[in-house]
Protein backbone atom coordinates (compact mmCIF):
# COMPACT_ATOMS: atom_id res chain seq x y z
CA UNK A 1 0.00 0.00 0.00
CA UNK A 2 1.54 3.52 -0.78
CA UNK A 3 1.32 6.38 1.01
CA UNK A 4 -1.68 8.07 -1.67
CA UNK A 5 -3.70 4.96 -0.70
CA UNK A 6 -3.29 5.66 3.08
CA UNK A 7 -3.66 9.02 2.89
CA UNK A 8 -6.96 8.47 1.00
CA UNK A 9 -8.16 5.48 3.53
CA UNK A 10 -7.61 8.02 6.48
CA UNK A 11 -9.57 10.85 4.92
CA UNK A 12 -12.76 8.35 4.39
CA UNK A 13 -12.41 7.42 7.58
CA UNK A 14 -12.34 11.17 9.03
CA UNK A 15 -15.22 11.79 6.96
CA UNK A 16 -17.41 8.75 8.21
CA UNK A 17 -16.47 9.93 11.82
CA UNK A 18 -16.95 13.41 11.07
CA UNK A 19 -20.65 12.46 9.51
CA UNK A 20 -20.85 10.27 12.95
CA UNK A 21 -20.15 13.38 15.38
CA UNK A 22 -23.05 15.36 13.41
CA UNK A 23 -25.41 12.80 13.92
CA UNK A 24 -24.42 12.70 17.91
CA UNK A 25 -24.74 16.17 17.87
CA UNK A 26 -28.32 16.52 16.38
CA UNK A 27 -29.32 13.93 18.63
CA UNK A 28 -27.99 16.05 21.83
CA UNK A 29 -30.05 19.14 19.96
CA UNK A 30 -33.30 17.13 19.50
CA UNK A 31 -32.63 16.08 23.09
CA UNK A 32 -32.80 19.47 24.18
CA UNK A 33 -35.82 20.76 22.52
CA UNK A 34 -39.17 21.70 24.14
CA UNK A 35 -41.95 19.15 23.48
CA UNK A 36 -44.83 21.47 21.94
CA UNK A 37 -48.11 19.78 22.32
CA UNK A 38 -51.06 20.01 19.97
CA UNK A 39 -53.36 22.84 21.28
CA UNK A 40 -56.73 22.56 19.60
CA UNK A 41 -57.26 18.90 19.64
CA UNK A 42 -60.23 19.10 17.85
CA UNK A 43 -58.63 20.17 14.57
CA UNK A 44 -57.82 17.13 12.91
CA UNK A 45 -55.97 17.40 9.45
CA UNK A 46 -55.95 14.57 6.90
CA UNK A 47 -55.39 13.87 2.96
CA UNK A 48 -57.79 12.74 0.41
CA UNK A 49 -57.75 11.34 -2.70
CA UNK A 50 -58.59 14.55 -5.51
CA UNK A 51 -59.75 13.32 -8.78
CA UNK A 52 -58.31 15.89 -11.15
CA UNK A 53 -60.50 14.99 -14.03
CA UNK A 54 -63.69 15.23 -12.09
CA UNK A 55 -63.06 19.18 -11.63
CA UNK A 56 -61.57 19.62 -14.98
CA UNK A 57 -65.01 18.27 -16.14
CA UNK A 58 -66.66 20.61 -13.74
CA UNK A 59 -64.72 23.24 -14.89
CA UNK A 60 -65.21 23.02 -18.48
CA UNK A 61 -69.22 22.68 -17.59
CA UNK A 62 -68.93 26.03 -15.41
CA UNK A 63 -66.72 27.99 -18.42
CA UNK A 64 -69.03 26.78 -21.26
CA UNK A 65 -72.45 27.80 -19.56
CA UNK A 66 -73.51 24.05 -19.18
CA UNK A 67 -73.68 23.12 -15.40
CA UNK A 68 -75.31 19.68 -14.79
CA UNK A 69 -77.28 19.80 -18.34
CA UNK A 70 -78.64 23.16 -18.32
CA UNK A 71 -77.49 26.48 -20.18
CA UNK A 72 -77.52 29.61 -18.98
Amino acid sequence: MDTFDEYDEYNELDEKSEISNKFWEADDIIQQQPITTQKNLDSVYTSQFVDVNEISQRFSEVKSGNIAGTKF
